[in-house]
């Protein structure tokens, strides 16, 4: 098994600790996390109000109905971020991975444009079920438990995002797109980290202005994580 020098747990956490402490590294990452999380906020809030009901019905009915415009807003928030989030990654993130991995002495790969978007591409036609899975569960919750789906929404986006993440601290390395892959399905359990950068997500998010630094505590947690793993052929799944 591939060493893994952060607990599973705890390594987005750590990796908002690394990044907050170190402000040269945030321009390009905090832009990029900003521009998504105002697209995520405008989608969010334009459903919301477009489904929210009118004064005139009952007091009941009020509150249902603005509880299921609330659930809306979620999941259409979650739609605009899982489509605009390899974006993301692509174009900002994978400069933050290098400079991290720099930071510690590893040896990272400065990969041409075309050939890291198509890398990135096979990676996202490998996991397409994966994301498609996991936006299901996020719309599904937020139209059907309301503001409750909240957390289910943030915990289907973060699910996507852990997995991204340490697909980009891997491609910085210079692995290639069936090693990155093999490599996460074989070593790294997802849900995990995926629940503690889910609640990273809410709390972030209800500050509204410290949100823009969850995405990059992320990828420099997941290249904090890779940093010494072997570069070699993919490693043996786990037995079963």
């Amino acid at each position: 098994m591939l060493p893994a020098p952060m607990n599973t747990a705890s390594w987005p956490l750590a990796g908002l600790q690394y990044f907050v402490r170190r402000p040269h590294l945030w321009l390009r990452p905090l832009l990029a996390a900003t521009i998504g999380w105002l697209l995520v906020l405008g989608a969010g809030i334009s459903l919301g109000m477009w489904m929210w009901p009118e004064g005139d019905m009952a007091w009941w009915r009020y509150g249902l109905r603005s509880l299921a415009a609330i659930g809306v807003g979620a999941a259409g928030g979650l739609l605009i971020w899982l489509a605009v989030l390899p974006l993301l990654m692509g174009l900002a993130m994978e400069h933050l991975a290098r400079a991290v991995l720099r930071e510690h002495g590893v040896a990272v790969a400065e990969e041409r444009l075309v050939e890291s978007v198509l890398s990135s591409a096979r990676v996202i036609g490998s996991t397409l079920g994966m994301r498609f899975g996991w936006l299901l569960v996020g719309v599904v919750g937020g139209f059907i438990a309301g503001p409750f789906g909240v957390p289910v929404a943030a915990y289907a986006m973060s699910y996507v995002a852990v997995f991204d993440a340490l697909d980009v601290a891997l491609a910085a390395r210079g692995w290639s797109g069936k090693r990155r892959l093999a490599a996460i399905r074989a070593n790294v359990p997802l849900a995990t980290p995926a629940l503690s950068a889910g609640a990273l997500s809410v709390l972030l998010g209800l500050t509204i202005l410290l949100w823009p630094f969850w995405l990059p505590a992320l990828v420099t947690g997941a290249a904090l994580s890779v940093r010494a793993w072997e570069g070699g052929d993919p490693p043996q799944p786990r037995p079963a």
